[in-house]
């Protein structure tokens, strides 16, 4: 999609409860609800990383016997939400069910994509529709704006990496984790594995400038995703999976 060259009809939808489709499960009224990020369904509460709480369920729903999707279970949110309708975007930008609860970003000033790049942060996805587009809680102007706290995606400190013949291999990358680059002895790769990994995931990773005296190229398994990053020079790669794949943007320090 382009940007708009006209004015637009400006879609509102306000909610403190909603329906969503439910996994094959069995909830109740009363049950913490989640949305599964692996899926884009709501199901309830387990101890499972992939699920984000969004409220509580306001019925009883039997869809155990089914398949995901054959139900919809009434949630009552956390707090009230207010989102508007944009354009979806097209190819790897497109936004799906599994995308509920994440960040998603401007393209323009009518479109929304799922991948950050250098897109400016639009809100947190309430609703995916073929027909009316995608449903956004817009980020207020302190940043804040999602289905419950927990979505400010701070990132959390990963494990300390090392080095082993030159080449550092994280078969679990993790979900919006920052690692230091370790002190190189020659040119050096990082790869990211597809462990866990489910689309919107994000890592980060910062060289100092000392540490790392020796290039540094960030890879997809094998892929190589980034030029090489210039030896004693800060820099910061950004990696983001797409459900498919890794992709990388890095920044280099004069």
């Amino acid at each position: 999609m382009t940007a708009l060259s006209s004015s637009r009809r400006i879609r509102e939808e306000r909610a403190a409860y909603k329906q969503f489709p439910l996994a094959a499960v069995s909830v109740f009224q009363g049950g913490a609800a989640c949305i599964d990020t692996a899926t884009g369904y709501v199901t309830k509460a387990a101890a499972n990383t992939a699920l984000k709480v969004i409220g509580l369920f306001a019925e009883n729903v039997d869809n155990s016997g089914g398949s995901a999707g054959d139900l919809s279970a009434n949630v009552k949110l956390a707090k009230e939400v207010v989102g508007y309708r944009f354009v979806n975007g097209a190819t790897s930008d497109a936004i799906v069910s599994a995308d509920i609860g994440k960040f998603c970003y401007f393209l323009d000033d009518q479109t929304v994509s799922i991948l950050p790049g250098s897109n400016a942060v639009a809100g947190v996805v309430l609703d995916v529709d073929a027909a009316l587009g995608v449903l956004v809680e817009l980020v207020g102007p302190e940043g804040s704006g999602d289905l419950d706290s927990a979505h400010e995606e701070s990132l959390t400190a990963g494990a300390d990496l090392e080095f082993t013949t030159n080449a550092c291999a994280i078969a679990t990358p993790g979900r919006n984790v920052h690692r230091k680059v370790p002190t190189t002895g020659a040119a050096s790769s990082i790869s990211l594995g597809t462990t866990g990994a489910v689309r919107g995931d994000m890592v980060v990773f910062t060289a100092d400038g000392s540490a790392n005296g020796h290039t540094v190229t960030y890879k997809d398994g094998s892929t190589a995703i980034s030029a090489a990053a210039t030896a004693s020079k800060r820099h910061t790669a950004i990696c983001f999976f797409d459900g498919a794949a890794w992709t990388c943007a890095l920044s280099v320090g004069p």
